[in-house]
């Protein structure tokens, strides 16, 4: 595969982990690869990253913080790079400590859909397309304070 033809690739596909074998006159071989030990601590950093970006949404907005806001929709860049190493793990069933992996792969995938949304207020607020109210904030805040219910309920749930 050549360099050029690695980087026009779809976006899903860039966005995961590669190893070069060889490079060798412009022409590389790469390998995917995948440390599925690491699915715990991963899907753990994705709802990290999700109460970080939501909770710095606010801040951003409230202080008129439009490079904070830039820096965020980055970082939401790595929310689907965890969140596809998280449902391909799932997919792979590689994760067996779930009786049901659909329920979690659906979880994973709604994580990723509240990035995107965060993503999409961070436009509009950039882009002045909408100006942001004093009661557009209080919603922010309040899905920043369920994604943190979300995130305890998650990790302390015990039936």
């Amino acid at each position: 595969m050549l360099i050029n033809e690695l980087k026009t690739l779809p976006k899903e596909v860039q966005d995961f982990v590669w190893d070069v074998i060889s490079d060798f006159n412009d022409e590389i071989s790469v390998k995917y690869s995948f440390d599925f030990d690491q699915f715990e601590s991963m899907k753990r950093r994705l709802f990290l990253l999700l109460l970080t970006i939501s909770g710095d949404l606010v801040n951003g907005i409230k202080n008129n913080d439009g490079d904070l806001i830039k820096k965020l929709m980055l970082m939401e860049k790595s929310v689907d790079k965890m969140s596809n190493f998280c449902r391909r793990a799932v997919n792979k069933k590689v994760i067996r400590d779930f009786k049901r992996n659909s329920p979690l792969y659906y979880i994973l995938e709604q994580l990723e859909k509240i990035g995107d949304a965060l993503n999409d207020i961070a436009k509009i607020y950039l882009n002045k397309i909408k100006k942001m109210s004093d009661s557009d904030i209080t919603i922010l805040e309040k899905i920043s304070k369920y994604i943190r219910s979300f995130y305890n309920l998650y990790y302390n749930f015990n039936m």
